[in-house]
């Protein structure tokens, strides 16, 4: 049964209850350099100003979520400037306390803690955590794109291969049959031993790249500058 979300004020602390479930994960949301922010999440807006949510019962599998920074004068100027500095999408696993740290770059790491339980042998309940961490980028892939295992999958297949045109072809291939982020795309071209190779497969991404409008972040994995120009104009020209 769903429950009235409630907000509760700590100094500057905020205490989000969202829906209650046995495998439901609990999450704390700030920045970095610990800045004013507001938060939407699926949906929802929560506009008082704090430098740090929490947000408890959150049901496992994919969330939205948006974090805009305010200025640190935003009380005493009416022309303080707010700034979106993430805004996607957030795999929330089960039974976890999951820490998502946002910095000024639109990026989005996650330390996250699973309960596990277990009994001792005088049959006393022990809980405990396993620790993981992992990166996010502000893009907007929604449900479409390869997942961070099936990534790091992808990865470990194209690092066997001896050549750079059976790199190139196992790289095609998953291209071929999934969505992309620029940043994904970037590690993979940058895999490529050979400035042709990187070219032809960053040319073969484009497409299907599920945040066109960051694929600049490709252009960090080639060698020279030509190779850039001629990105940029295959890109004009599409």
């Amino acid at each position: 049964m769903k429950r009235l979300i409630t907000l509760l004020c700590f100094t500057a602390l905020f205490s989000i209850e969202v829906m209650a479930g046995h495998n439901n994960s609990n999450l704390s949301i700030k920045m970095t350099d610990n800045s004013q922010i507001t938060i939407e999440f699926d949906g929802i807006e929560y506009d008082q100003v704090s430098t740090k949510f929490k947000i408890r019962d959150v049901h496992p599998g994919m969330h939205r979520l948006k974090v805009v920074r305010h200025s640190r004068y935003w009380k005493y100027s009416h022309h303080h400037r707010d700034e979106v500095v993430y805004d996607g999408y957030v795999d929330v696993d089960p039974n976890c306390d999951l820490s998502l740290s946002v910095n000024p770059w639109h990026g989005l790491k996650i330390k996250k803690r699973r309960k596990h339980h277990e009994y001792n042998n005088n049959h006393h309940y022990n809980e405990g955590y396993d620790h993981h961490d992992q990166d996010y980028h502000s893009y907007d892939c929604g449900f479409h794109h390869m997942t961070t295992d099936e990534f790091h999958e992808l990865k470990h297949l194209v690092d066997e291969q001896w050549f750079d045109s059976s790199k190139k072809q196992v790289a095609m291939h998953a291209i071929d049959h999934n969505h992309l982020s620029a940043h994904q795309i970037k590690r993979l071209v940058d895999m490529m031993d050979f400035e042709s190779s990187k070219l032809d497969l960053a040319k073969y991404a484009y497409n299907n790249t599920c945040d066109m409008s960051n694929f600049h972040v490709v252009f960090d994995a080639f060698d020279f500058h030509s190779s850039v120009d001629e990105m940029s104009l295959y890109m004009v020209m599409r």
